[in-house]
């Protein structure tokens, strides 16, 4: 609020995030925003729809994001960098499902800003525009898309609506993967824990371990709904940083694996050395190189379809590192399930 009270308007986000912590990302400025614009009597803009998760990705976004993909090679082949220094898959994914259609609209995808926006913002939409025109002229019964927005809720409905979980994408070398909400949320401008983050602090820190079954009720809920998912055979757990005697994150693949009726893998995915947690470190470089090798396989996984668990995403570094150790074993598929995942990582 104080943000955009220094700004004097709340109708164009950048300017506001320009003045926020990194990690207080453009859903939370938007939320704020909207309160803030209600409570002057003033509408707040038209956003756009969350994107689809990625099972259910319609064919024509598959196919921009592909060509968001060679631009972005061809961009860093220009500038000789490396292409995530550009935009990360994440953004583009986003910019795939979202489509923007103009300077503002792009500016609110996560992990944009202004100097990227100025930079490669009218490549982009340029592109953009050209794949929606080619896909009217191939089905000329396609019309212009008509939002499925429902109107903004309520003033006293927004606290119902914050409080309830909000299911995020995680991307990665993994086929799909959801964690079940933020591992907090944003009320104005105090920080607390979601519904999700809320259950699995109890059930980490307050010994509440029969909190796995309903956790992993969720999960499986999840699952159901998504379509598109190969059967899966087993549940794999991501290894503790360091042995404890009761692993939080093996005891729910052992609940999800019951709700499912497969079998969970204790054993296969093994730590080959101690790590630090990775919540001490700041840096994705220190993450990244704190789990870098740690991992190996102790078991066949050749040709499974397997759920790849554990009950934080921060960086993704530690999924990302056993998600690779698994796919050198010659697993079929992996589907990544988190509890949670921190705010500043969704980008």
């Amino acid at each position: 609020r104080a943000a955009i009270e220094a700004v004097g308007s709340a109708q164009y986000l950048a300017p506001i995030k320009a003045r926020l912590p990194e990690e207080i990302d453009y859903g939370v400025i938007r939320c704020v925003a909207n309160a803030w614009l209600r409570e002057r009597g003033q509408t707040p803009p038209t956003t756009s729809p969350a994107p689809k998760p990625i099972t259910e990705r319609p064919p024509e976004d598959d196919a921009l994001f592909g060509k968001l993909r060679a631009w972005r090679m061809e961009q860093a082949r220009q500038e000789k960098i490396a292409p995530f220094m550009i935009f990360s898959d994440a953004v583009l994914h986003e910019l795939a499902s979202y489509k923007p259609q103009s300077r503002q609209e792009f500016l609110n995808i996560k992990g944009v800003g202004e100097n990227k926006t100025q930079k490669y913002g009218a490549q982009i939409l340029q592109i953009i525009a050209q794949s929606r025109n080619r896909a009217i002229a191939q089905s000329p019964n396609l019309q212009s898309p008509v939002s499925t927005l429902q109107p903004p809720p309520p003033d006293d409905d927004i606290d119902a609506f914050l409080a309830q979980p909000h299911t995020r994408a995680l991307y990665g070398p993994w086929r799909a993967g959801w964690a079940l909400d933020f591992h907090s949320r944003f009320d104005g401008d105090t920080q607390n824990r979601g519904v999700v983050g809320d259950l699995a602090f109890r059930y980490k820190y307050r010994d509440e371990h029969n909190l796995a079954r309903e956790l992993a009720a969720r999960w499986a809920e999840l699952l159901r709904a998504q379509n598109g998912l190969p059967k899966f055979d087993a549940v794999v757990p991501v290894p503790p940083s360091t042995p404890r005697e009761f692993d939080p994150v093996g005891n729910l693949a052992k609940a999800l694996a019951a709700e499912l009726k497969i079998p969970v893998l204790f054993g296969v995915l093994i730590k080959t050395r101690a790590t630090k947690p990775q919540k001490e470190m700041i840096a994705l470089a220190q993450k990244q190189a704190n789990v870098r090798g740690a991992f190996a396989l102790k078991g066949d996984v050749r040709g499974k379809h397997v759920l790849l668990v554990d009950d934080l995403y921060d960086s993704g570094a530690t999924l990302q590192e056993a998600a690779r150790v698994l796919q050198r074993g010659g697993v079929a598929s992996i589907v990544v399930l988190t509890l949670t995942k921190t705010i500043h990582t969704d980008r």
